[in-house]
């Protein structure tokens, strides 16, 4: 009954950020500084490369893609995240995302997106040997204020089971967030 109540609250948790989120108006780019574009754009226009691959579209103002465009044969970017509705996709030429549903919106809303499945080449694993578990449960990535849901249920998760986190974002949580203090350094490569 305990774990039937903890997940009911949770989902409620989720609702109400989903919602909230929902209703709050996107501007993509918004905070990006002027310098920034405007190196952008001399390097665009001085390397003229063959892709120019945009790791987070929302990072850069919508209007921007369409600059970087004008100065590569392939404009690609990739997302994991839903789609704002006031994001123009027409500038890209490839989507990527690691997760099939955004996959199946982003071709329903018009663009052409592939799943990329994210790994790291297998030998690697031989390379490492064998390694002693000393984490039952773990979360790696980020925990910051753009992730309201996945935030939500870490912190509920955190306050049931022993659960050990890597990830950015941890130093702008609120004091009283039970993942404050516990996150550990990002874990690259």
């Amino acid at each position: 009954e305990t774990t039937r109540s903890t997940l009911l609250k949770v989902q409620q948790r989720l609702q109400r950020e989903v919602d909230r989120l929902r209703s709050k108006p996107s501007f993509p780019g918004m905070n990006i500084p002027r310098w920034e574009l405007e190196v952008l754009t001399a390097q665009a226009q001085k390397f003229r490369p063959d892709v120019i691959f945009i790791c987070d579209v929302l990072y850069l103002p919508a209007h921007f893609h369409q600059t970087l465009r004008e100065h590569t044969k392939l404009l690609v970017g990739e997302m994991a995240y839903p789609t704002p509705p006031n994001l123009d996709l027409k500038p890209f030429d490839l989507i990527l995302s690691a997760a099939p549903h955004f996959v199946d919106r982003l071709r329903k809303a018009g663009a052409h997106s592939e799943l990329l499945r994210l790994g790291f080449e297998q030998t690697i694993l031989v390379r490492l040997g064998t390694q002693k578990q000393d984490t039952e449960l773990a979360f790696i990535g980020s925990v910051g204020k753009d992730h309201q849901q996945r935030l939500a249920l870490l912190e509920e998760l955190c306050r049931q089971v022993p659960i050990s986190f890597w990830g950015a974002g941890a130093e702008g949580l609120p004091a009283d967030s039970p993942l404050r203090g516990g996150v550990k350094p990002p874990l690259w490569g």
